[in-house]
């Protein structure tokens, strides 16, 4: 899957935009509300950066979906939380390991290695 849409793009756009795209799931943890309902707080990214995102109310599909160190297709609704991004999951799709590049979620260096080398000696 052609990655065309990044972490970096998201960070631009005004809240309330839907999105889908594939991330990667960096951290996962769950919760619970004052109330008691379950929710999902994650950390996604590409090689552009990184995003906070929250499953309000995530039924087991959801959760079978999103696991650490996985790609998946990301479909949500960008909002804002205390003045920085966030990505509200609504759905998502766990991708297969030939259906992704790890060079697209993996930060590299912004010069070749041979040049930097060159630049120690």
């Amino acid at each position: 899957m052609e990655k065309k849409l990044h972490i970096s793009d998201l960070k631009k756009m005004s809240p309330g935009r839907t999105v889908a795209l594939p991330l990667m799931v960096l951290t996962r943890q769950s919760g619970r509300t004052s109330r008691g309902d379950g929710f999902l707080s994650l950390e996604l990214g590409d090689r552009t950066g990184r995003l906070s995102a929250k499953a309000w109310s995530p039924g087991e599909h959801l959760l079978g979906q999103l696991q650490e160190g996985e790609v998946s297709l990301v479909r949500g609704r960008i909002d804002s939380f205390k003045g920085l991004p966030q990505l509200i999951v609504m759905e998502a799709e766990l991708l297969m390991p030939d259906e992704w590049r790890l060079t697209d979620y993996v930060r590299a260096p912004a010069q070749p290695l041979d040049a930097m080398k060159a630049d120690l000696l």
